[in-house]
């Protein structure tokens, strides 16, 4: 895996929102361990975001909120909306760079 698509970051959130509720694999595959590694790296990477980010991040992947409705929720523009999630998701993604390999 070179890079994170949004589906990629989409199961990691939620994985990361799960865990709590995870009921442990006791024979695990390489990639189970790996995306496990990746989801906790994911959430530590979440929780250093600013909290502006870290609420359109959770609007639009928990609560599949479009542009207009995190806009009218949060009372910014649906620009800043845009430019928001944009930021949090580059930050994310620089973060979780160096877990990212091409031979995964």
């Amino acid at each position: 895996m070179d890079s994170l698509s949004d589906e990629d970051l989409i199961r990691l959130f939620r994985e990361g929102q799960a865990k709590a509720c995870d009921h442990h694999n006791p024979y695990p595959t390489e990639q189970d361990l790996r995306w496990e590694e990746l989801a906790n790296q994911f959430e530590q990477a979440f929780k250093e975001l600013p909290e502006m980010f870290q609420n359109v991040l959770a609007m639009r992947i928990l609560g599949g909120m479009s542009y207009s409705e995190m806009a009218h929720t949060l009372g910014i523009p649906r620009g800043e909306v845009m430019g928001r999630l944009w930021h949090a998701e580059r930050e994310l993604r620089e973060k979780l760079a160096p877990f990212l390999t091409s031979s995964a």
